[in-house]
């Protein structure tokens, strides 16, 4: 809970020096990478920015920040609730921010657990999170974890969409409340080697 109340109190501070900003619409990918993840923020701003923020729970690296093709030289700072980004000077209504983090992926035996939580720091029209599962991996099936009531993912009104390699789930949320926190989690594990022989034997058989 300590990490929340510092986000909140990081709110506070903002909206003091009038740096929140309304967003219509901020789109994040998640592609977990064995127990890495790579994640990008695509946000629309309302109205042209001469300065934007982020602040995620995560130690970072490997950030990079666009407005259109220029990349921006950006302030990343560690803090003791996560990492701050703030770029300066920009004067554009829409920004890329894409990082690594170790943070978010954790693993027991052959199932995977990814989770995210986003803190709302400023006003958002709309929000879209997608996460990608690697190639060659499924979502868990419910019935495995039936014993402790966990969900394969959550929240549970998401869609789960197949690109043809890889399986994703996209959430969308409208109007997210300030100072509250997003969370979206998955478990995942590799595809059974039986499954894959089950469809070699049937495309087998149509051949």
């Amino acid at each position: 809970m300590k990490k929340y109340f510092i986000a909140i109190l990081i709110l506070i501070g903002f909206s003091a020096f009038g740096r929140c900003a309304i967003i219509d619409n901020m789109n994040v990918y998640v592609s977990p990478i064995g127990q890495k993840a790579h994640v990008v923020y695509n946000i629309s701003y309302h109205s042209n920015q001469s300065t934007v923020s982020l602040i995620t729970f995560y130690n970072i690296y490997n950030v990079h920040v666009y407005s259109g093709k220029n990349e921006l030289n950006c302030n990343v700072a560690s803090k003791s609730v996560g990492t701050l980004i703030v770029c300066k000077d920009i004067n554009s209504k829409s920004i890329e921010i894409s990082f690594y983090t170790n943070d978010i992926v954790k693993v027991k035996g052959n199932v995977y657990f990814i989770s995210m939580d986003i803190p709302i720091t400023d006003v958002i029209n709309h929000t879209t999170v997608k996460m990608e599962l690697p190639s060659g991996f499924v979502i868990v099936d419910s019935n495995k974890l039936s014993y402790s009531n966990l969900k394969p993912y959550y929240p549970e009104n998401g869609v789960t969409g197949s690109s043809g390699r890889t399986i994703y789930i996209t959430w969308n949320v409208n109007n997210s409340e300030l100072g509250k926190t997003l969370t979206f989690s998955v478990f995942y594990e590799p595809s059974s080697k039986s499954n894959l022989f089950i469809w070699f034997l049937i495309i087998i058989i149509i051949i």
